[in-house]
This record gives structure tokens, sequence and C-alpha cells, in this order.
């Protein structure tokens, strides 16, 4: 049985009971039209403008109407002044290469699409749309007309469109016919479904909106067949407003009879068909619900073996009865292994630095039959590129090697599907042009979904256990004290060091086979965003927990919460704000550490933007009188802060399309985006040495006063990941300044000696 689909997305006024006048769209043509030097005969629009309007922006008849007006790029320009000089000089042609007018004139050519002749047939049908723009929207008694005419001052011609928009019609009534025979509880969401407000301004998209909703109803209810007609619209000319009738055919109610799968295997291993029914949301006897097919689709998608996925009925189960639907899912399969090599570019999470490397896979996503996947890899990166660029410090290297493993499906707890994520890797890493770190570690992830209502989607349970070390440490030790010029720097650096010692210690007073860290962590996720890289609107919600579990020097346990969100003003411009916050409580006690990734830094491209990555962080008066520099030049990069509070603020506009551009000029633009941002935040509590005056002398209230503020402006190109950007950052605020320095930083003498560029890939947050 075919499956009928009824698909009303737009419709129109065709009933009243008292018609209002509707006008035709008029055009009038006039004389001394400028005539167009490309085509004979033709007359190019100059300037597409609107007249008499009150309620929308000109911008907004303008992106639905077609006409558009001649845009010459400046190359194109460049090439016409060339043709009409050399070829209009009969003695400067004959010195002229062979073949160049006849180059130029190609090249013109190839610009032609930017030229744009009026059409009177393609005016009306824009007029035509104008007026119907209007009438969905209220005014029903709206008439257009369009006017072509020279501009004599301008020496082009002008394509007018002259709206007079009349009344605006308000709803008065919204009524549902049809609905009679369904049972109560559908009966009710169905009526709850049709509430829109009345006593409004006219608006076909509302309307649209409650007959869409009213049908989802339906479809989620067992009404297969449901559909709807046309609604029909009933306008009182005397009071100006409008009532509504939409009625409703829900047809029979069905039951799921039957279910079998359909697969498009390309050559690829097949999934268990046990591992299929596992995602399933529904099963036979129930009612059919158009969101549990969509959800099963998703589920199955999700697994990462199909290529596309389709449900629809289907008479091969047998002969379809009256109230029954025999259900096909029809998969077909994308290739399952890969082998790759290449460059890449990322951006690591617990930092957000830009990173740049190498890196060899394989991957297979259905190793044992049932979906799961496994990657094996080995890259070289070199971390944090926009710091070394800016400020030419050598960037720091990892090399890593490991395995992935994931099953996307496990079991299933009180509705939440449960999956598998796990990895082993070991790595190298020089943290410091003194430090190398080994690293060996087993980590294993339970990903869960968690029901669409709450504000958290996502909720991953987590165990890592770890055996990381330093490599050369004495080494490193004595290579940093080599370059400090007394024996008070000499101390510090020693110091310095201590974090690292007390992991050196730990092995040498444990067995080298205990791991470093055993931790166990959860995080919960929330993301309503409707795109990742390009957001508009929606949110994204992080709340993690991390904490050792009594084995290991790893002695910390650390809450951390982030939060963005996104709002659209217009069309070109988004509003987005971040906040972050983050603290680790530390036992100090025997041999203890935390590790590096673990650790808080502020500062960066990706943070605040007024200091260079890393570079920020609350200094106490004994950090500020410090005179061991060489010391401070390892701690201060390379040491982090165990507490982080940050917040940004941005306003993100797309170039877009502007009307005044030619198309060549469009193109460029419309991948254009600049920012204006503010920046706020610091990291506390230095893990630099082993003395609580240079990181434990705070309370809360100079933690509030000790948060920096820097502000700026950005400059990007988008691409599939969000934009390659550019960001210029001045502080505005420094808390702790160097002494014989204004905290204001805008008032210091030479104010743009302070400013920072930042290089990043994708925005900021």
């Amino acid at each position: 049985m075919k499956n009928i689909t009824f698909l009303y997305l737009f419709f129109f006024i065709f009933l009243n009971a008292c018609p209002p006048t509707l006008a035709k769209p008029d055009g009038v043509v006039k004389k001394g039209l400028f005539p167009s030097p490309s085509k004979k005969g033709f007359y190019e629009i100059g300037e597409i403008d609107f007249e008499g309007l009150k309620s929308f922006e000109p911008d907004e008849l303008y992106d639905i109407i077609s006409s558009r007006p001649t845009k010459k790029n400046s190359l194109h320009k460049f090439f016409e002044y060339l043709y009409k000089n050399l070829s209009g000089n009969k003695s400067t042609r004959s010195l002229l290469p062979p073949g160049l007018l006849a180059t130029l004139k190609k090249n013109i050519d190839a610009f032609s699409s930017e030229i744009r002749f009026f059409e009177s047939a393609r005016a009306e049908t824009d007029a035509e749309i104008i007026r119907d723009f209007y009438n969905q929207r209220g005014f029903h008694q709206a008439s257009v007309e369009y006017v072509f005419a020279p501009d004599s001052e301008k020496k082009r011609n002008k394509l007018i469109f002259r709206v007079r928009e009349g009344p605006r019609y308000f709803l008065k009534y919204f009524t549902v016919e049809g609905l009679d025979s369904l049972p109560k509880d559908v009966l009710a969401r169905a009526k709850k479904a049709a509430q829109i407000p009345l006593n409004v301004p006219f608006d076909e998209d509302a309307i649209v909106a409650a007959t869409r909703k009213i049908r989802s109803v339906l479809l989620n209810s067992g009404y297969y067949y449901a559909g709807f007609a046309t609604p029909t619209v009933y306008s009182d000319t005397a009071k100006k407003y409008d009532s509504v009738v939409a009625f409703f055919y829900p047809g029979t109610r069905a039951k799921i009879s039957a279910i079998f799968f359909v697969d498009s295997l390309e050559g690829q291993k097949p999934v268990a068909e046990a591992m299929k029914r596992k995602q399933l949301e529904f099963k036979v006897g129930d009612w059919y619900r158009a969101r549990a097919i969509e959800k099963t689709i998703d589920n199955l998608l999700s697994l990462g073996t199909f290529e596309s996925v389709s449900v629809d009925t289907s008479s091969e189960a047998g002969t379809i009865k009256d109230g029954e639907l025999p259900l096909k899912i029809f998969s077909k399969y994308r290739k399952q292994q890969d082998v790759g090599a290449g460059m890449f570019v990322n951006r690591t999470s617990y930092d957000n630095f830009v990173n740049l490397g190498f890196e060899v896979s394989y991957l297979n996503r259905n190793i044992g039959g049932i979906a799961q996947s496994t990657n094996l890899y080995a890259r070289m990166e070199a971390q944090d590129l926009s710091r070394s660029l800016r400020f030419g410090i050598k960037p720091e290297f990892e090399f890593k090697a490991g395995l992935l493993y994931a099953q996307p499906y496990l079991w299933t707890i009180n509705k939440s599907r449960v999956g598998l994520s796990s990895q082993i890797y070991y790595s190298v890493s020089k943290i410091n042009s003194y430090l190398k770190i080994r690293d060996f570690a087993f980590q294993i992830v339970f990903p869960a979904k968690l029901p669409k209502w709450t504000f958290f989607k996502n909720l991953n349970v987590n165990f890592l256990i770890q055996w990381q070390s330093p490599l050369n440490l004495n080494e490193a030790i004595d290579s940093a004290l080599s370059r400090a010029t007394s024996d008070f720097e000499k101390t510090r650096v020693r110091e310095n060091f201590k974090i690292y010692q007390s992991l050196e210690n730990y092995y040498a007073n444990e067995s080298r086979f205990l791991p470093s860290a055993l931790v166990f962590g959860f995080s919960l996720f929330g993301d309503t965003r409707d795109d990742i890289f390009n957001p508009t609107r929606g949110y994204y919600a992080n709340l993690s927990f991390d904490s050792w579990l009594g084995l290991g020097a790893a002695k910390y346990s650390r809450p951390q919460i982030y939060y963005s969100y996104f709002k659209s003003l217009n069309k070109y411009t988004v509003f987005a704000l971040k906040a972050r916050g983050g603290y680790i409580f530390w036992d100090k006690s025997g041999d203890s550490y935390i590790p590096t990734e673990r650790q808080f830094f502020s500062g960066g491209a990706n943070s605040v933007r007024g200091w260079a990555s890393r570079r920020l962080r609350y200094k106490t008066p004994a950090i500020l009188n410090d005179t061991a520099n060489a010391a401070l030049f390892f701690a201060e990069d390379y040491i982090g802060s165990r507490a982080i509070v940050e917040s940004s603020f941005e306003i993100r506009w797309r170039f877009g399309r502007p009307r005044w551009a030619s198309d060549f000029v469009k193109n460029i633009l419309d991948r254009g985006v600049m920012t204006a941002f503010v920046d706020l935040g610091n990291s506390f509590y230095w893990i630099a040495y082993d003395n609580d005056d240079y990181y434990n002398e705070l309370n809360f209230e100079k933690i509030l006063t000790g948060i920096a503020v820097s502000a700026g402006l950005g400059f990007g190109i988008l691409t599939p990941v969000g934009p390659i950007r550019i960001d210029f950052a001045l502080p505005v605020y420094d808390p702790t300044p160097k002494p014989g320095l204004s905290k204001f930083a805008l008032s210091r003498a030479r104010v743009f000696d302070y400013a920072l560029f930042h290089f990043g890939l994708g925005y900021a947050f």
C-alpha cells in the first residue's frame, strides 16, 4: 500500500464571506530609459526600490522577489574601461597585440551573470509575490504596482515597487472541525495543540503552525492517514477581522502488524538483526507513532554503519487489512573500513588550544557484527599554534598512539540508551623546553542519552587508570638551574618542579606497576544548538566532576561547569555568551600531584583574549614582588591553577549578501564574519610554589575583585567547521598589574603596546 502523505506547507485565502478588494498588480514602463551598453534593445536594472512601506523593512521584500539590479565588480568595470578606450581608437587598435581585444571581450562576457535586464513578466510576478506576502500577514486589501523609470541624476534605470498596505485584519476565531470521532485523550491533545492567540494581527504562519501541531498529534496517536483540507478564511471587511476553519480527516486508527528489515549491504558486513531490533522504539501491536519512527531512524543511524535508513509501510508481509500497518525498515550500508593519513587541525577539549598535527589511522565501523567500531591511530601534534605564531615560543609536541573501541548500544536503563567507549593509549609529550612526560592510560566511558525534555540531554560516566611519569626530571631540573642567576632563583626553580618531583618520588616509593592515577568521573551535557560550529540559537551546557578513587598520586577532586547561550537578533546577527567555573580540591599529603591536563589555565584565543594563553592568573603580592624571573618563566607557562572563573559576551555579525554589491563581491562577503567581544575571568590558587603565600591568601572578595577584563574585535572567514579568525584584543582591567602600572590598562601610556592578536579555528566558544 502506498504511503499516503499530505503536504500542506503553505496555503492561500480562497473563500471570504465578504471578500476584500484584492488589487491586481499594475505596471508602468516609462519613456526615456537608458539602453544597455551590453545588449542592444534591452534595459538594465540599475536599482530596486520600495515605496509606501510602513510595516516591513525593504530587505524583507527584496529577499522574496527574483528581480535583481546589475552589480559589476571592480574587475568587470576595469575590463570594460579598457575595451571601450582601446577599441574606440583606430590608431591605438593598430598597435595592439593580435587577439588582445578579443581576450578582453571574452573576459567581459565571463561576467555576464552580473548584468540584469528588466523583464515585465518577472516584475509582474514579483509584484504579485509582494502582494501575497502582505495578504498572508493580514493586509488583505494591499495593492502593489511597479514602475520602471529612468533616473536622470544617476544615469541608470530604477525598478520601483509601490505598496499601498491598507488596513490589517485581526484573527477573531480559529475553529477545528472533523475531530469529534477521536478518543477523549487524543481529542484533548488535539484541542490543546489548536490553541493559538486570538485578537492579534492575522498571520498565515501561525495558522500553518497550529495545523501542523494538530496533525502531529494525530500522527503520534495511530492516525497514519491523517490529513486536512486547506483552511477556509472568512473575512469581515467592515470590522476588519478573519475567522478560520480548519477541517481534518483523521482516517482509520492503525496498529503496527509486522516489522521486517531489508538491507542494501553495498558489499559490507551486515549488522545482526537482533542489534537492529534493539534500536526500535515500537513493537508489533503498538499504535502507529510518527515520533517513534523518527527516533528509531536516529537510533539506527547512530550506530554509524548505515548511510541512510527509512521506514515505510509495505505489502511484502502479506495483505494489509484495515487498521493494520506492516512496516519495512530499509537500511543502506556505508563503507565500514577506512585507512587514512594526513594533516589535521583540532582544538583540545580541556584548554581549547588550536593544534596542528599528522595522523595515520585505521577505522572499522562493524568489526564484530553488532556495530562495534575500532580505530587504531598514531599521531604527532604541535600544540597551541596561536601562542607560537604570536610570541615566537616553540610549540609543545606530543606523540600519541592508541586504540579506540566503541559500542554504541549496550543496554537500556529506564528508557535511557547506554553505550560503551574505551581507549588505550601511549604518549610522550614535551611540555616545555625542559621536561618530557610519558603517559600510558586506559579509559572506559559509558555514554547515555537522557530524555529530550531534560535540560541535560546526555550523561557520560567514565573511569581512568593512568601511568604518568617524567622521563628526564633530573636533566630538566639541571637545564633549568643553568639559566638561574642566583641562589634565590635556583630555589624557585626547584620549587617549580615540585609537582613533578612528587610524581617521581611516588614511583621511587611504590611499585612501577601501580598507577599514578585512578579516577572516576561523570559529565552531563545539554545541547540545543542549531549548528555546533556556527550556532545562531540554543545552548550548550556541561556539568562535570572527576575525582581520585584512593589509589595513585593524583589526589584531587575537580567539579567544573560550562554554559554557553546563543540568540539570533536578526538574519545576520547573533548574541552569544559563555560562563565557566571550576575548582580543584587537592590533598597535598604525601607524594601527590595534579596532572597537567587537569589543571586550569586562563588567557588565549579561546579564553580571556587580552592575555596570551596561560599567562593570566591572579598574582598575590608575593608573586608580584618575586625577582626570580627565570623561574617565573617556567611556572607562568606550564604550571596551572586550582580555580578558574571565566565569562564572555559576543556579538557575531555575518556580512551577508548586501544589495549594493555585485554577485562576485556578495560571494566573498557572504563568508565574512565580524565579532565584538568582552571577556572576563582569571585563574586562582596558583600551583607554582610550595608556599601558601603564593596562591592561598585569597577569599571570595579578592576573587570577585580579581576578575580581569578585556575587549576587542575579530574578523574571520567561514568554513564548514566555523570561521578561521583573527581577534584583536586589549586589556581593559588588570586586577594585579606589574608594579608601577595602572589596573585600568586603557589609562596607561602607549596603550596599544598591550594589544594582542590571536589566531583561532572556529568561534571562541
